[in-house]
């Protein structure tokens, strides 16, 4: 039974067995003077073989083995071996990788095995008997044919349910599981814990101590476990929903912007400030595109158009957008008067007519108004607090604008729905064009005073925010307030003081 081209081989070699190979004799046709002549060729050469046998590189045992789901231990007592002799060991132990696995000794005495699968569509399996589904040292056998074999595979583990096979010989029967690189990668984080690795070798990527909740990009679970798999390091991985299980795959990971897909949530950094995208803002779309995002990115600050853009992904699951222009700075002025913005190598300046936003690069906010006389009157904070006693049974929302003249300041009740805990209002795209939005406002009611995560996710404009709680029906002196400073989802806390006078 010989080798084919697909790199089949026979039960002996499945087996592990070595079959000796026949020597033939040395011809006899040279003549006497003929051997006399290449006497002393042969001397000069017996050195140049002799060198070349000493060049061969012995790598002493123990040799650690890396080779994901093959991987183990040659640990061979006082024994040396070439790196050919370290691949014969690999195939005695596992020989479904003949014809299919390289070698690579490394310096620190190991080696890591790089291997080559080539896919066979089960349908195209004809042959009838016993098959058997095989991945390093875990095999499943099935004597009623391919299918079964393969559904017993996939009910001992389920993570494997539709991968590709690799059928090693048409005579044994054995099939190897394995999966291919997604042709476009979505991009993602994943909340630990997370299990990554191969049958009965899988091990548990845990969160970091007083971090319940927290979420690491796939690139950030690989570079961990690449610390003590060295064959996956900066590769890529498939990711299984229905298991929460990251199996790893030889190809290496790349990131090309055009191919790309982003699930989102997803921070983008832009030059000192940062802005979260989440599917609200793509429609409920939670898979994009980088280009829907420099798209995003560009409605709200048109300097980011295609053309001037430069979009890099983060392995630590952020976005960073780079203008193509000088690092010096530029002053970036809006079509409305009294609104432009600066950037700089320090963060980003947000002028309006009544204050003026900083965000630097450790995304810290700093807010100031353009002048004392510019500060709210407390007559309209009154106001407010009166308008949402009304109802203390149902949140409400308001908005304070400043007047034509940009001197003062007014309120506006946009059309709204609102319940116990939730508020939804309609914006007033003509209003806030022709007059200076400058605060967001809503009530809580009865409830607590505090903002939100919903708060936190919804209040991304560049504006001021405030929230009014804590109202009784017994005292009407009861209530707590809550204002801060916003810029891209990044706050600044703000006393009453600091805002009305």
């Amino acid at each position: 039974m010989k080798n084919d081209v697909n790199g089949q081989m026979d039960l002996l070699d499945l087996l592990g067995i070595e079959k000796e190979v026949e020597q033939k004799p040395e011809k006899e046709t040279e003549t006497k003077n003929t051997k006399e002549t290449k006497k002393t060729e042969n001397v000069s050469n017996t050195s140049k073989v002799s060198e070349k046998k000493t060049e061969t590189k012995k790598y002493k045992c123990p040799i650690v083995v890396y080779g994901g789901p093959y991987s183990y231990t040659i640990n061979e007592e006082n024994k040396e071996m070439s790196s050919t002799e370290v691949k014969k060991h690999v195939i005695k132990t596992f020989p479904e990788l003949k014809g299919i696995v390289t070698v690579k000794m490394q310096e620190d005495n190991s080696c890591i095995l790089q291997v080559e699968y080539k896919e066979t569509k089960l349908p195209e399996i004809k042959d009838q008997g016993i098959f058997t589904v095989k991945l390093g040292k875990e095999y499943v056998i099935s004597n009623e044919g391919v299918e079964e074999a393969v559904i017993a595979w996939n009910k001992k583990f389920p993570q494997y349910v539709g991968c590709n096979y690799h059928y090693v010989n048409n005579n044994d029967h054995v099939l190897i599981p394995f999966y291919k690189s997604d042709s476009k990668q979505v991009l993602r984080a994943y909340k630990l814990p997370v299990l990554i690795g191969f049958p009965e070798m899988m091990e548990q990527i845990k969160p970091d101590k007083d971090q319940e909740d927290q979420t690491i990009s796939g690139a950030e679970i690989m570079e961990r476990y690449s610390k003590t798999h060295p064959e996956f390091k900066d590769c890529t991985f498939k990711y299984i929903e229905h298991t929460n299980t990251i199996i790893p795959l030889k190809e290496k990971a790349v990131y090309v912007p055009d191919i790309c897909m982003i699930q989102l949530p997803i921070t983008v950094a832009t030059g000192g400030y940062h802005i979260q995208f989440s599917a609200d803002d793509f429609h409920g779309k939670d898979i994009v595109t980088m280009e829907e995002i420099r798209k995003a990115l560009e409605a709200t600050y048109p300097e980011y158009s295609k053309e001037r853009t430069s979009m890099t992904y983060d392995k630590r699951h952020f976005i960073i957008a780079m203008l193509k222009s000088s690092t010096k700075g530029a002053t970036i002025v809006s079509s409305r008067e009294g609104f432009h913005r600066e950037v700089n190598e320090n963060g980003v300046t947000e002028y309006r007519p009544y204050g003026k936003f900083v965000l630097t690069g450790k995304n810290q906010l700093d807010f100031s108004l353009n002048s004392d006389q510019l500060k709210i009157p407390k007559k309209l904070l009154s106001d407010i607090i009166d308008r949402f006693r009304m109802d203390i049974h149902r949140e409400c929302a308001l908005q304070l604008f400043m007047t034509k003249d940009e001197k003062g300041y007014w309120l506006y009740e946009p059309r709204q729905t609102a319940t116990s805990c939730d508020v939804t209002f309609e914006r007033n795209n003509v209003m806030e064009d022709e007059y200076v939005l400058v605060m967001d406002i809503h009530s809580h009611g009865k409830l607590p005073t505090f903002f939100s995560a919903t708060d936190n996710r919804d209040e991304k404009g560049i504006r001021l925010y405030m929230v009014i709680g804590n109202f009784s029906e017994e005292n009407p002196r009861s209530y707590n307030i809550m204002l801060r400073a916003g810029m891209n989802g990044v706050f600044q806390e703000l006393s009453v003081e600091d805002i009305f006078v």
